[in-house]
């Protein structure tokens, strides 16, 4: 029995967490070691002082997912080493705050905070990291058609590119939504994340339209949306240029709800009713909240307003708060948001929007 917390998740589904706090300090390292042997062995970096790790794991359906933070390490696997696991996997992984320099086979790779990395781990690999907040899956060269003899050893996909906007979104939130997927929702999550990896990572230029591949846009697009609600530049043609789809591709994934401007208008128009139900009546407060979130022009925004909710702008000012739905999305959107905010504040900069901001080939191998 290990010595932290093993529970099951529904009935295929195991979860386990791990917290070297729970140790004297002087024990810790031996802890982590012992907890990290199944696939890879840890030695201390000088000067790092005593190794301070964390992680919870979830393992279902052929992957294992893991949401982890630790002080700088060395982590070192050697080839067919380990047995738990049977060696034919890769390691999808993204760094929400730190950086590393990989070994992963012949390669030398700087692995930056934001990049999605894929590495193959049938091969030699060491990972010399600082202190690291990192989310990653394991998972089965056969699940996705990774084919060593074909296939570099590291992948990395640029946070901006139209491609890493789609897997950012569904990769990095996946630990958030484990603890409520019950069995149907685990197995259809684990073929969506094997259709985006091999579509976006493993045959980029060939992109792969599959349900997976739009349903993932579309939500990646929707947290694009809300992060800009504010910006009265943001269009359709905003979108298209983002995430490198054509005007028709993307009235196509809107469809549903009468095309992306109609989206945006809709969005812009519950948060200004938002805002203004927690508003006090003043010269000035309609116009002022219509103009954060995009609307330039008060007689617009006024005949929008009463389309949409059948009530005057003024109407809504100082409205009960319990009336007015908050506009934020609870889509797997909303933890990168809180996220974003969270680094922002301990870093001193824009780090969520910032790192996805920036520029960079869409999918690469590392080698080339």
């Amino acid at each position: 029995m290990p010595p932290w917390p093993v529970s099951c998740v529904g009935r295929d589904m195991i979860s386990s967490e791990f917290y070297t706090d729970a140790f004297r300090p002087a024990d810790r390292f031996d802890a982590a070691e012992a907890a990290a042997s199944a696939w890879t062995s840890l030695r201390p970096v000088e000067g790092a002082g005593f190794a301070e790790v964390s992680w919870r794991q979830w393992e279902f359906d052929g992957l294992a997912v893991y949401d982890t933070e630790f002080s700088p390490l060395r982590f070192e696997r050697l080839d067919k080493r380990f047995n738990p696991y049977d060696h034919e996997y890769l390691l999808l992984q993204i760094y929400g705050q730190g950086d590393s320099r990989v070994t992963i086979g012949d390669e030398v790779v700087r692995h930056d905070r934001w990049t999605i990395f894929l590495f193959d781990m049938s091969r030699r690999y060491s990972n010399t990291a600082n202190a690291v907040k990192t989310r990653g899956v394991l998972i089965p060269h056969a699940m996705v058609g990774y084919d060593p003899s074909r296939h570099p050893p590291a992948i990395s996909l640029a946070p901006k590119s139209p491609q890493g906007r789609v897997l950012l979104e569904t990769f990095w939130t996946l630990p958030d939504r484990l603890p409520s997927l019950v069995q149907g929702d685990t197995e259809r999550a684990v073929a969506e994340l094997a259709d985006l990896v091999r579509a976006l990572m493993l045959d980029p230029l060939g992109l792969t339209e599959s349900r997976a591949v739009r349903r993932a846009r579309r939500a990646a697009m929707e947290t694009f949306i809300a992060l800009r609600l504010h910006d009265p530049d943001l269009r359709p043609e905003t979108l298209c240029r983002a995430f490198g789809v054509s005007r028709a591709s993307l009235y196509r994934l809107f469809e549903e709800t009468g095309g992306v401007a109609g989206h945006l208008r809709d969005r812009r128009l519950e948060a200004a009713r938002w805002e203004l139900s927690r508003a006090e009546s003043s010269r000035g407060v309609i116009r002022g909240v219509a103009e954060r979130w995009g609307f330039v022009d008060p007689a617009d925004f006024h005949h929008a307003f009463k389309r949409r909710f059948d009530a005057k702008p003024s109407e809504a000012v100082g409205l009960n708060p319990a009336a007015a739905t908050e506009p934020v999305s609870k889509s797997p959107g909303a933890f990168l948001r809180d996220w974003a905010r969270k680094t922002r504040a301990t870093a001193g900069r824009d780090a969520g929007d910032g790192a996805l901001e920036g520029g960079g080939p869409a999918a690469r191998s590392v080698a080339a």
